[in-house]
């Protein structure tokens, strides 16, 4: 079996050239679990690396392509060490990186902490719901946040002490005079970011700062020693159908 670790607009495009008896797919979180629900073989579950050795062995996993999400380090260097233990083919697909003006990049959310702690104003973060308690030293009335609408998030939001007048619930990727709305009404000033591409939308949150004055602060990619890394579907397919390790290809793109 291919064990296909999905979660991104673009695993489905991947998903879609894999014969369905060819394929097993798994998703980390709830949210992913609803956008995949309509695909057979989807397993549900956050793995360690010890879970992800079972999960090889039980079903036969002979080759990984991993297009989770760039921020999903902790999963893919999981699977690379997998891989590596059951001497099995790893494929990355990797979002390329945004063009960011060398300002504007950051480390890590605690040293964006540091210097929102220093500026005045609103600030929006469009980073998710993993990193929320890092806002705790900023006064909560300047924080607002941008949701996919889940119950999880809704959940995760509260019990970090933000309120629903504070909470923009969208799901997608908004478009730039959208993000100028928001900017807009709720006066922001900066604007906090994952590097997460194009796909992502760091380009339509970088052009919607320049536009509306706001000072944006992307958090760096964790660098990871990919095996094997491809940052277009296209040379991930052409490469996986070349070495047979797609078997009856689906030209359907």
């Amino acid at each position: 079996m291919i064990w296909i670790m999905a979660g991104t607009s673009e695993s489905k495009k991947i998903i879609a050239y894999c014969p369905e008896e060819q394929r097993i797919i798994t998703v980390a979180t709830a949210l992913g679990k609803e956008e995949f629900q309509e695909y057979p073989n989807l397993h549900h579950k956050a793995m360690s690396y010890e879970e992800m050795l079972i999960f090889i062995d039980q079903n036969q996993i002979r080759v990984i392509i991993d297009a989770t999400h760039p921020f999903a380090a902790n999963a893919s260097q999981n699977a690379i060490l997998a891989a590596k233990s059951k001497k099995i083919p790893y494929f990355r697909f990797e979002r390329k990186n945004t063009f960011i003006d060398q300002q504007y990049l950051y480390e890590s959310y605690e040293e964006v902490i540091q210097k929102l702690q220093q500026q005045t104003g609103n600030i929006l973060i469009t980073t998710g719901i993993k990193n929320l308690n890092c806002y705790q030293s900023i006064t909560h009335n300047r924080l607002f946040i941008k949701i996919i609408p889940h119950q999880a998030a809704f959940l995760a939001c509260e019990k970090a002490g933000f309120s629903a007048d504070h909470i923009i619930a969208l799901k997608g990727i908004l478009s730039i005079p959208m993000l100028q709305a928001i900017i807009q009404e709720f006066q922001i000033k900066h604007l906090v970011m994952k590097d997460s591409g194009c796909e992502g939308g760091t380009n339509h949150k970088l052009q919607a700062c320049l536009l509306e004055k706001v000072n944006p602060y992307v958090i760096k990619r964790e660098q990871l020693n990919y095996p094997q890394v491809f940052h277009t579907i296209d040379d991930l397919v052409h490469y996986l159908e070349k070495t047979k390790y797609f078997l009856n290809i689906k030209h359907c793109f």
